[in-house]
């Protein structure tokens, strides 16, 4: 069975199910994080600002927005293989 409780104060939800407790906390995205750049393996770095536009990715795009199909134009690697850049 799976119980959930909410509370506004923390904006949290805690879930109990069987045995486990979950608590699950949703993080909001800034305008920081929606900009932040991303490095491939390769070394290629995603720049929201710059984009990809050749492949289809215009400047200004942040992240979450790229399509999943897209590929790092440097090596082919896919968007899950990326990292926040530091």
């Amino acid at each position: 069975m799976l119980r959930a409780w909410t509370t506004k104060a923390l904006k949290t939800a805690v879930l109990k199910q069987g045995q486990r407790w979950i608590i699950y906390k949703p993080r909001t995205v800034t305008k920081e994080d929606s900009m932040q750049k991303w490095e491939c393996p390769c070394g290629y770095i995603y720049d929201p600002e710059e984009g990809d536009y050749e492949h289809g990715v215009d400047p200004g795009t942040p992240w979450e927005d790229v399509p999943e199909d897209w590929v790092c134009p440097k090596c082919g690697a896919a968007k899950e293989d990326f990292w926040e850049a530091d």
